[in-house]
């Protein structure tokens, strides 16, 4: 467990699998889809920051302060300025 705001650890104590990708999106995607395939059942908590096949809605849905960083970004950011396409979709 940790203290960081939007981490998957925050909520409490937590086992984390981290990968390394080939530069291949659709090799990266298909990875994706089995391993999330195996790990959404046992409430599986992406990092909201990093590649995913989870919906924005499942993401924001894992994290319990996830409202409230929306409304720090909307507050610090409201012309977008440092936002994105994937930020656009989670946010």
């Amino acid at each position: 467990a940790d203290s960081f705001y939007l981490s998957p650890g925050h909520a409490g104590p937590l086992a984390a699998i981290y990968f390394t990708f080939k530069r291949d999106p659709k090799l990266v995607c298909r990875a994706l889809n089995l391993i999330e395939k195996v790990l959404q059942p046992y409430g599986a908590m992406p990092h909201w920051g990093k590649v995913t096949n989870f919906s924005s809605h499942y993401i924001r849905s894992r994290y319990s302060n996830f409202g409230e960083f929306t409304e720090f970004v909307n507050e610090m950011d409201p012309q977008g300025v440092f936002s994105n396409h994937f930020l656009n979709q989670l946010l």
